[in-house]
């Protein structure tokens, strides 16, 4: 069609010019009744909650743009569960009105009146079951409706100028991925890079060249300089979903890392009931019992509850380590009016690794020869023990008004805990041990212990506004955080003798057996505070009907400071990092270039305080820089199936750079600033539904990154990555058989000079294979099994100093009852 599409345009042009009168009238009235219709089916997005079914219809309306006409006598005590997600004018009324008795009429004039179904009869509109919203959960769908953790507007995927990945509820559970851990491992664009134990200060995720250090939940963030905050631990049976936004995000919380943005979003409770109980068992003697049972607490559904519970216990491909964690969380909507809902919660996560090692094992020996350790070895002594809890209470109010504005207050409380033993192999590449005696391999011993403390308050106010004509949206906010953690002083590796001393490698390995180092606490105490206030504001432009502009700042004052105490004497404090006033813009242009397709450019700032310390002990300079973003949009099937092509340059300055085998006096990595570093790369990411049945989610990534002279930084991780999952659910004679395939390819890696002699190393690219497949025994019933690295591949998930194994092959077989 495309082809012809100018030959129209040049007779209408000739017909105007001969019958110019006429032309005048006809193209009023054609562009009245053009404006009419797209009015009708343009889709926008609605979070219109629970209440009386005539006022959630006048909301509905009001929200549209449409004026509506009815006797609300009609509706009299019938009430509507709301609606939420992306919609055009009629699909949102027939879902509303679906049951009443009732249809919504466009006039001739784009007005609409409501009319009897029995005596009225007009063609039906179809909603699809797969029109998706802000919530993940009953979609069945590997793609979502609407995201705001990088603009806080809730938009959809395509209107987002920036990279957005979604972990939906559908997707985790086909996966089996039961913690946050495994489900970045499969997220596009981010590089696993373990190194030790998972519940260790070890596990880390890379983004275009750097490391993800922004967690959130429900948009809160944890504060990303104190140690014991990260959600490297979380299970997933509490999310609905998992949001990742590749690049700087600092528009909404002030920290925005050049890397990614992880945001895990509660599961909320429903009006209908809903309930199922799974049980779990695999590889390496793993059992796992999850519920969850939501529903009404009233019978007008006003109130509305949710309780979810976990227990895991498993072992490990990893000799000695043995994980065992409990998951309890609750939370209860309240409508205390048909525009304004309460959610109150609470969530409890325990989590305990013992016998889990802080260390890998040395790719080198000490005469330059290489290792060869079973995937089972551990460097670690048997009574190592990493333990992590955190206690949350949450609370929102959020109210909608009339004119399609919402406005929310957040307020979070957290206590997390964290307590770890360590004992460890210190034997990296560059200072390792003799292949035959075991000379020069150390145990490195030390304990941490740390009680923690969060508050958080937030505000954000957000809708629709007309200037000039155009239709536009604001998003403003401001947030206040006080985060702080504390705990006694103990001893480890920095002081020498007994906590860095020789030891037989060969032994340790074998048996942990190792004679554990005197651990008591010292007559001190020691910790820190970070205190986070911020404002910020952000507005989407629609000058046009094709182009939206998204432009916003926000302004940061960011204060942290350390102290330490002697029992019995007041506390010393030493301030580490203040800054005030720290602006960090935003800039995003999304075009529509037709129906389906947007190309989209977007420019942010980053800033970001660091832990990292110099060999001084002095904490380094924050990080510096800009992130730009180019890329393509396409948005399918009425959005449930999405594609996005990206180009990406961020350039930094104060990166934080390890120095091999050093510490400073505190015991800490010893690190030196590095600027003028910069990563460059693409990234190509489809989820969705691409047939009925057949969702997929998955991509490609590609990261380059230099130091300021254009040599390679951080080589030994891959600069290419494909992660696809695909799941298919049969119809007919099968319909209750599903499968699924997942390829995880990676090019290669290697590390300069890594060995003890300059020795390099490098690892070849591979690919690793995971199949599933469940079946539906009855209404009720379902079993899946999932086989994890179906091949058994024997590769290095991480190899820094040292190499942490990727997993054998893996078992995992489960049953679900649904009530």
């Amino acid at each position: 069609m495309s082809r012809f599409k100018h030959k129209p345009l040049a007779f209408a042009i000739s017909l105007s010019l001969l019958a110019s009168p006429f032309a005048t009238i006809y193209s009023s009235t054609a562009a009245a009744e053009a404006a009419i219709n797209n009015t009708a089916t343009t889709i926008k997005s609605f979070n219109i909650n629970a209440g009386p079914l005539s006022q959630v219809l006048s909301q509905f309306a009001g929200a549209a743009g449409v004026a509506l006409s009815f006797d609300a006598s009609l509706f009299v005590n019938q009430v509507s569960s709301g609606i939420e997600g992306s919609y055009s004018v009629e699909q949102g009324f027939a879902l509303l009105l679906a049951g009443s008795g009732q249809t919504a009429a466009r006039q001739s004039n784009g007005d609409y009146v409501l009319k009897n179904t029995a005596t009225n009869m007009l063609p039906s509109v179809k909603i699809s079951a797969s029109t998706l919203g802000a919530t993940s959960e009953g979609t069945d769908s590997y793609t979502t409706g609407s995201n705001s953790t990088a603009t806080g507007m809730g938009l959809t995927l395509r209107e987002t100028p920036q990279s957005v990945s979604v972990m939906t509820r559908s997707r985790i559970e086909d996966q089996g991925l039961n913690e946050i851990s495994e489900v970045l491992e499969q997220t596009v664009g981010i590089n696993y890079v373990p190194s030790s134990g998972l519940g260790t200060d070890g596990i880390n995720y890379y983004a275009r060249g750097f490391e993800v250090k922004n967690y959130q939940v429900n948009g809160v963030s944890r504060p990303t300089t104190v140690y014991g905050f990260k959600e490297t631990t979380a299970d997933m049976a509490v999310y609905d979903k998992v949001e990742v936004v590749r690049g700087a995000t600092g528009l909404l919380n002030g920290v925005g890392p050049a890397s990614a943005t992880v945001n895990l979003i509660r599961k909320r409770a429903t009006r209908d009931f809903q309930a199922y109980v799974e049980g779990q068992t695999g590889s390496w003697d793993r059992y796992r019992t999850e519920a969850d049972v939501s529903g009404s607490l009233s019978k007008d559904g006003h109130i509305r509850g949710r309780i979810v519970a976990a227990y895991q216990q498993n072992e490990s491909y990893v000799d000695r380590m043995q994980i065992e964690k409990q998951v309890l969380f609750a939370t209860v909507d309240v409508d205390l009016s048909h525009a304004t809902v309460l959610t109150l919660g609470a969530e409890f996560q325990e989590f305990e690794n013992r016998g889990a090692s802080r260390g890998g094992v040395p790719i080198f020996y000490s005469d330059g020869s290489r290792t060869h350790f079973s995937r089972s070895a551990n460097t670690g002594a048997k009574w190592n023990n990493f333990y992590n809890a955190d206690q949350v209470l949450f609370g929102n109010l959020e109210h909608l008004f009339d004119n399609g504005w919402t406005a929310d207050v957040n307020i979070e409380y957290s206590r997390p805990e964290y307590d770890e033993t360590i004992g460890y192999l210190r034997a990296s590449s560059s200072s390792s041990f003799d292949p035959v005696t075991g000379e020069g391999a150390n145990l490195l011993t030390a304990r941490w212990m740390g009680d923690l403390e969060q508050t958080s308050v937030s505000f954000k106010a957000s809708g629709p506004f007309a200037f000039l004509g155009w239709n536009n949206k604001l998003v403003m906010g401001a947030n206040y955080s006080e985060s702080s953690d504390e705990g006694n002083n103990y001893p480890g590796w920095w002081l020498g003798g007994d906590y860095s001393r020789p030891v037989n490698p060969f032994e340790l390995i074998a048996t942990g057996d190792v004679e554990k180092a005197d651990l008591n606490s010292y007559s001190s105490r020691n910790g820190g505070e970070v205190k986070q206030s911020g404002a910020f504001t952000a507005v989407q432009l629609k000058p046009i009907e094709r182009l939206s502009v998204i432009v916003g700042a926000r302004l940061t004052n960011w204060k942290e400071r350390e102290w330490n105490q002697v029992l019995g004497a007041e506390r010393i404090y030493n301030d580490k990092t203040e800054e005030n006033g720290v602006v960090t813009p935003y800039t995003g242009l999304v075009f529509d270039i037709n129906e389906q397709l947007s190309a989209y450019l977007s420019y942010t700032q980053i800033f970001e305080p660091q832990t990292a310390e110099d060999i001084n002990g002095s904490t380094l300079a924050p990080l510096e820089g800009t992130n730009k973003e180019l890329g393509l949009k396409a948005e399918l099937f009425e959005g449930r199936l999405n594609i996005s092509a990206a180009l990406f340059q961020v350039e930094q300055d104060n990166l934080a750079l390890g120095i091999p085998d050093t510490f400073n006096s505190k015991g800490n990595q010893a690190h030196i600033a590095v600027s003028g570093t910069s990563s460059e790369g693409y990234e190509l990411e489809i989820s969705g539904e691409l047939l009925p049945g057949w969702q997929v989610g998955g991509g490609i990534s590609h990261t380059e990154v230099d130091d300021k002279d254009n040599k390679p930084l951080l080589s030994h991780i891959p600069e290419d990555n494909i992660k696809f999952f695909s799941r298919y659910q049969f119809i007919g004679a099968l319909k209750d058989l599903t499968v699924g395939g997942n390829l995880r390819w990676q090019g290669r890696s290697y590390n300069k000079d890594l060995g003890p002699n300059g020795e390099d190393f490098s690892q070849s690219n591979f690919y690793i294979i995971d199949l599933m497949a469940k079946y539906q025994l009855m209404d009720n019933l379902q079993t899946s099994v999932n086989v994890n690295n179906v091949f058994d591949k024997t590769y290095y998930a991480s190899h820094a100093n040292t190499a942490v194994y990727g997993a054998p092959r893996q078992f995992i077989v489960s049953a679900k009852y649904t009530f």
